[in-house]
């Protein structure tokens, strides 16, 4: 034991000042494509929910591949777009748009999300919260992109009120995400399996319905009723819990 004594006068009693801890990095991970942005927004954050998961689009040839996403309303976007089947390709943080500077830094807006649908349309998804959007600098920001946005780069802008999004249906577009891109030969068989049982049943209204009346076990239905609403097969209440009484109904 050291034989050093210190006055209670010379205490510090403020908590300590730590080093910042740098972003985590990932390596090359096997089979699996690294993130495709040009800003890496995970992080440390009080206010904000930053994460990465995996996705698949058409223009990885179906491999995975990392996302990030700054907040859960702009991961719930991401999801309600990954399921979209004339989606093509997906990047979070795109290529910075240079925006007026009022000092002598540059001004540069990544966008939230860049989508590229099949027939070649790209749109920006400018994603922020109710109450961000009715800031005077969220408008004049809004209003720079629409003016500066160069045709080769997007033709369309469209701001997402994250708002949109309750905990309930961002916690059923994480569910229907994974359901719809894990899926197997052996799901797609089940899945029309399930959906010729909906259009033979009379007054369809709910899971429980199917219960007996196929060669499937529940927890089978189950899943295929997730992967059914996932790709507009069924439609049900996103804000409301998805589970094996909720109501659904064949798509039109």
């Amino acid at each position: 034991m050291s034989d050093e004594y210190y006055q209670r006068e010379s205490w510090d009693h403020a908590k300590p000042k730590l080093p910042q801890i740098e972003k985590p990095k990932l390596g090359p991970l096997r089979d699996i494509l690294p993130f495709a942005g040009y800003r890496e927004p995970t992080g440390r954050s009080a206010v904000s929910q930053r994460m990465q998961f995996l996705y698949r689009t058409a223009a990885d040839n179906w491999q995975p591949r990392i996302g990030a996403c700054e907040s859960g309303g702009e991961l719930a976007c991401a999801h309600m777009l990954l399921l979209r089947p004339d989606l093509y390709d997906l990047v979070f943080q795109a290529k910075p748009i240079e925006l007026p500077s009022k000092g002598p830094k540059p001004n540069f807006h990544f966008p939230d999300l860049l989508a590229t649908y099949r027939n070649g349309h790209r749109r920006i998804f400018y994603v922020k919260n109710g109450q961000s959007l009715t800031r005077t600098e969220t408008k004049a920001e809004i209003a720079s992109l629409r003016a500066l946005m160069a045709p080769s780069y997007a033709d369309t802008l469209v701001v997402v009120n994250t708002d949109m999004f309750s905990r309930q249906r961002k916690d059923n577009l994480i569910r229907l995400h994974a359901a719809h891109f894990s899926r197997t030969a052996e799901d797609e068989a089940i899945d029309a399996e399930v959906l010729d049982a909906i259009r033979s049943t009379p007054l369809f209204r709910r899971m429980t319905d199917l219960y007996g009346r196929i060669d499937l076990s529940k927890g089978a239905i189950f899943r295929s009723c997730y992967r059914l609403v996932a790709r507009g097969s069924l439609k049900a209440n996103l804000d409301h819990l998805l589970w094996e009484h909720a109501r659904l109904e064949l798509a039109a």
